[in-house]
């Protein structure tokens, strides 16, 4: 998100609102934006009718990839702090993302389901996608 943030501009040319649509519960969508310091929009899908609607699912294979794990190691090992979850709130860690574009009529015109947890598409993927 940080990558699209940076290229706001671009997408505001191509006509284009950057919105962000969480599917977990209020108090870990709070802590992203806090995290993040992003300051797009915001929705939540708490009963994960979107995400249900989009094709999104959970996987434990993808979630702990080895590219996860991978990620995981070399962030400890360059003394980053890993990410915690809130104790009191209830997600679903197996919850697989994706990033999609819909058109003025609501129709998806772009569907990237992720691979992984970090597999998103390039800001230039998202962009030729509008263009078209």
């Amino acid at each position: 998100m940080a990558r699209v943030e940076q290229n706001i501009n671009l997408f505001s040319e191509a006509g284009c609102k950057v919105v962000v649509v969480s599917f977990g519960a209020s108090k870990g969508a709070e802590k992203w934006l806090e995290e993040t310091g992003s300051g797009l929009d915001m929705y939540l899908d708490t009963e994960r009718h979107i995400y249900s609607l989009v094709g999104l699912g959970r996987s434990v294979a993808k979630v702990w990839s080895m590219a996860t794990v991978r990620y995981y190691a070399e962030q400890k090992a360059g003394g980053r702090a890993l990410p915690t979850a809130l104790a009191d709130v209830e997600d679903d860690p197996l919850q697989m993302g994706g990033d999609f574009t819909l058109d003025t009529q609501m129709k998806i015109v772009m569907a990237y389901p992720s691979k992984t947890p970090k597999d998103r598409p390039s800001v230039q993927h998202i962009l030729r996608r509008l263009a078209a």
